[in-house]
């Protein structure tokens, strides 16, 4: 049975946000194992004290807070990972930016070399939900769609992880 990997992005309880995963783990359930990462429910610090805490060494996560680790284990042990955030801003909310941060380390998504990065996570796959409150017309003039390009390309693609859907929700 396959892994997925629920975030919720948001930094506070009870949001329409949180009801779209909660809804999305309760149909998965029925056909993987599903963890979630609850980004309001789930304490971490969000700045890290040393470069140290960026990387994990041959996948060595014994220097870390706990938090981290828990968050990190699920996201390199699900096969599927699906995002559930609202568009802050223009893009996310910086508790969802703090989590990508501190648990897309070094040594564990990718390894660094002389000019592209080693992809470890090739073979998992991702989904993109959004919430916002702007029309859709304005997010894709104006913000030319920041929110689901920057994870789809900066991030998931960095690391390997094929996005398989995006989509944005009023």
């Amino acid at each position: 049975m396959s892994t997925i990997a629920v975030v919720i992005g948001h930094p506070l309880p009870d949001t329409l946000t949180s009801h779209l995963a909660e809804a999305y783990a309760e149909a998965a359930r029925a056909r993987a194992d599903v963890e979630v990462i609850d980004l309001a429910e789930h304490r971490f610090a969000a700045t890290p004290t040393s470069r140290g805490e960026l990387r994990a060494p041959a996948g060595d996560l014994s220097h870390l807070d706990r938090p981290i680790t828990s968050m990190v284990d699920t996201l390199h042990g699900a096969d599927h990972l699906a995002f559930f955030y609202p568009q802050w801003w223009g893009t996310y909310p910086a508790v969802f930016k703090a989590f990508v941060d501190r648990a897309f380390l070094s040594g564990i998504a990718f390894e660094r070399q002389q000019r592209m990065p080693r992809k470890l996570w090739t073979g998992k796959t991702a989904r993109l939900t959004t919430t916002m409150d702007s029309p859709r017309w304005w997010n894709a003039l104006v913000y030319r769609d920041a929110m689901i390009t920057s994870m789809r390309h900066a991030t998931l693609g960095y690391v390997g992880v094929k996005t398989v859907g995006g989509r944005r929700l009023p």
